[in-house]
Parts: structure tokens; sequence; C-alpha cells
């Protein structure tokens, strides 16, 4: 006597994981969209001054430029626009003919000082560039523009 196998669909565990990752995908992107769109409504501007150290002279001539787009290194999130920025020789402490340390120029080396737009939030910690990336002075934060590349030092946050 043979017994007949029973046909048609079978649902066990593995479909239970299936179904329960799409549906968390789902929800992840839902959530991640909302709040997305909730931060950028938020974002406010901010006054960030820094200096950028130890770059060559083409490197800080081609950074001095006004109105220029700043991006993050990290995720290539644009985060606001140079205000205004200059440099000078970047100075060294040097000992003197007596044995006294005294500052110098560096022969090749300049230090650019500047003042950019940067768009964020402000929370309890403090401005928050791009909505993600807390800033406090003495943070570095490694950005980039049209022309050059470098790791900026945060000397001052305004409103």
């Amino acid at each position: 006597m043979q017994t007949k196998q029973k046909t048609g669909p079978r649902f066990n565990i593995f479909d239970v994981l299936i179904i329960l990752a799409v549906i968390s995908c789902i929800a992840a992107i839902v959530v991640k969209v909302f709040f997305i769109e909730e931060v950028q409504a938020d974002l406010n501007n901010a006054e960030i001054t820094f200096i950028v150290e130890n770059v060559s002279e083409g490197t800080a001539e081609a950074f001095c430029v006004p109105d220029r787009q700043i991006y993050l290194q990290d995720d290539d999130t644009q985060i606001g626009t140079l205000q205004s920025a200059s440099y000078s020789a970047q100075k060294l402490l040097v000992e003197d003919a007596g044995g006294k340390l005294v500052e110098a120029d560096h022969p090749t080396k300049k230090q650019i000082q500047g003042v950019a737009s940067m768009s964020g939030y402000w929370s309890e910690d403090g401005f928050l560039i791009g909505g993600t990336h807390l800033a406090t002075v003495g943070s570095t934060f490694k950005i980039y523009t049209k022309d050059v590349a470098c790791t900026i030092k945060i000397v001052g946050i305004a409103e």
C-alpha cells in the first residue's frame, strides 16, 4: 500500500526569517526618510572659525577662495560655504644662539585662518555639522572643496 505524500506550499522557520528581514528593511527605510527630512528642515547655520596648519603655499592659495562649497570627506555631505580665509607663514619654535626658544616663520609651510558658514543644528552637546558630526573648539574635520582637501581645526563657533 502506497501512502500519498502531501504536496503544496511548505512554511518553515526560514520563510519567517525572510519575511521579518523584508519587513525590517522596509521599516528602516521609512524611518530614515522621515527623520532625514525632519533634520534637514531644522538645519541652521553657524559661523565656524578654523585653522588649517602645515600646508603648502599652493594649497593655501587654492583654499582661500571665498564662497567655495565645503564637503566632508567621510560621507561627501555638503556642510557649508567658505566665507573668508587668509594664510600666513606657519610658526616654529627654534633655539636662538643664546639657547632660548624663539618663534620663527617656517620657510615653506603655511597656516590658513578662516571662517565658514556651516549647516547643522544645535543640540544639548553643541553644534552638529551636517546633523551628525559634533563640532567643538579643538575638534578636527577632514574636508574638501572643489580644488583642495585638508583637515580643519575648529577654534570658534558662533550662531
